[in-house]
């Protein structure tokens, strides 16, 4: 059962970092030594700041995780919060150990993040293409409701009608793309998904490379930060893998060369 402490850490500074994984370890790992705790700032995140602490075995370290400013206006904290929960019981997660006010500790995962080299290796893309089917057979969250389109249109409502700055202004104008622009082509495309009747299933959402944690000794893919983890489309929690990893021409083309002459098989 996870502890839940009336904490804020100081995510701005390492110091910070370092007093708040401390008092997390203080609670959940009351044996360990204070004096002799250690640390590693993990800099892959994009929103949020991550920080382990360990005592004497690195691969038993806690994970102490703030987060970004203002991040709780499009994510939802407590359902991130569930996720992690749900997902260490199917055996796709590390457990949850303490939340507090502006953040979650849990398990560490052991392995490497990915790359634009490792990803393409068969043994990698294989355990990934396993790990995502067994993600897929969780049962978990509300089927008759894909997160998609509820979530972008979440984002697109978050954007301002209007930029103060006359030269920001323009450039929307001048593009084109306002955003009653994008809420209507996010309506459109909605109604045309609901025609094609795709499978719903509880998706990771967000599998960029650094989500992707590879472990040489077992030959196993896991994957982290289930922040966006709710019932989504099927076919989009695959493409937005691909679509991660191949963001630039070098991977994309090194992408075309993996995928061609081969066939393509249903998950699961």
């Amino acid at each position: 059962m996870a502890v839940t402490l009336d904490l804020i850490i100081d995510g701005s500074s390492i110091g910070g970092l370092q007093e708040g994984a401390r008092e997390i370890a203080r609670h959940v790992r009351p044996s360990w030594k204070q004096e002799k705790l250690q640390f590693k700032v993990y800099t892959d995140g994009i929103t949020n700041q991550l920080i382990g602490v360990w005592y004497d075995n690195r691969d038993e370290q806690l994970l102490v995780r703030v987060y970004g400013n203002k991040t709780e206006l499009f994510i939802d904290r407590n359902i991130e919060k569930k996720n992690v929960q749900v997902l260490s019981k199917a055996g796709c997660g590390p457990p949850l150990y303490a939340t507090f006010k502006n953040g979650l500790s849990y398990g560490f995962t052991k392995g490497v993040t990915l790359n634009s080299d490792t990803v393409i290796q068969e043994p990698v893309w294989q355990a990934v293409t396993k790990e995502m089917s067994r993600l897929h057979k969780i049962e978990e969250g509300n089927k008759e409701n894909p997160i998609l389109f509820p979530k972008l249109k979440h984002f697109l409502n978050l954007l301002p009608n209007e930029f103060n700055d006359p030269c920001k202004q323009k450039r929307i104008i001048d593009s084109g793309y306002t955003n009653e622009r994008l809420q209507k082509e996010a309506t459109d495309i909605n109604e045309h998904i609901i025609g094609l009747n795709c499978p719903v299933v509880f998706s990771h959402n967000d599998l960029l490379l650094g989500n992707v944690i590879w472990d040489t000794s077992t030959q196993k893919a896991s994957f982290i930060d289930y922040e966006y983890a709710e019932c989504n489309y099927q076919p989009y929690d695959i493409a937005n893998h691909f679509n991660e990893f191949a963001d630039n021409p070098r991977t994309f083309g090194r992408l075309n060369c993996l995928l061609n002459g081969r066939r393509t098989r249903r998950l699961g």
